[in-house]
């Protein structure tokens, strides 16, 4: 079992910036494996 986990910044300023690489690349990871998750469901701590 693996945990991968991309981290970025919320909000339409940040999006497609280096500030949410992490999260664009678990982004392409998702989708080039079939794997589905709810983005709207995240976890903010």
């Amino acid at each position: 079992m693996f945990l991968v986990v991309g981290l970025g910044n919320p909000g339409e300023s940040y999006s497609k910036t280096r500030h949410n690489a992490g999260f664009l690349v678990v982004d392409r990871f998702a989708s080039r494996s079939s794997i589905e998750f709810d983005k709207k469901k995240s976890l903010m701590l």
